[in-house]
């Protein structure tokens, strides 16, 4: 009997033990958690005084309107001159395509690209306020032929690096095929017929850009 108590006495020692590691445990994670909650309480005040200071950078910010493909237009074969006026020049070509556009059209910034072609212009890149007019000088750029000054400017809307990337296979495929000189890439992404007369007739099926 004596020695049945004393294992008793023992086992309850033990857990009374297990219990007071288990507390001290507790203590301790509860102590960690308070620690963190209060470190994320800092940050958090510390991300508050920092976002006023963001925001107040990025309303400060300007988007460069030239980045933006969907307002912008490509002027290929515009003659360089020294001191140029660019904008003047632009202003010109859009009243060469009719007073309805030189009413709707307003030039939201324009610049000459770096040449990658050894004895050709620099292209002219050139930003609209919104995708309507570029739109409306797309629709009315063939005017330009008819024009002393310009007949030899082309206007071609802005791509992206994609687009470029697909008319670049595509053209790459055209010359690798048997036939594939009988056909050329027009600069709205279809594929032409070249005829006798060197007119140019369309191929029923567009290349589509995804």
């Amino acid at each position: 009997m004596q020695v049945l108590k004393s294992e008793i006495h023992l086992d309850l020692a033990r857990e009374s033990s297990r219990i007071d590691d288990l507390a001290n445990s507790v203590h301790s994670l509860s102590i960690r958690f308070n620690d963190i909650e209060e470190s994320m309480n800092n940050l958090n005040t510390q991300a508050d005084s920092i976002n006023p200071t963001i925001n107040d950078r990025n309303s400060n910010t300007q988007v460069n309107p030239l980045s933006n493909d969907a307002v912008t237009v490509i002027v290929k074969n515009l003659q360089f001159a020294e001191n140029e006026n660019l904008i003047e020049i632009m202003n010109d070509i859009i009243h060469k395509l009719g007073q309805s556009v030189a009413k709707e059209v307003k030039i939201a910034a324009v610049t000459r690209l770096n040449s990658r072609f050894h004895g050709k212009p620099e292209l002219v890149k050139m930003s609209l306020e919104n995708t309507d007019q570029k739109i409306l000088i797309l629709h009315n750029k063939h005017k330009l032929k008819t024009d002393e000054n310009y007949k030899t400017v082309f206007i071609q809307g802005a791509k992206s690096r994609i687009e470029r990337l697909i008319e670049n296979n595509t053209r790459a495929i055209l010359r690798e095929l048997p036939q594939g000189n009988q056909f050329r890439l027009t600069g709205n992404g279809r594929i032409l017929r070249k005829t006798q007369n060197n007119e140019d007739s369309e191929v029923d099926v567009p290349i589509k850009h995804s």
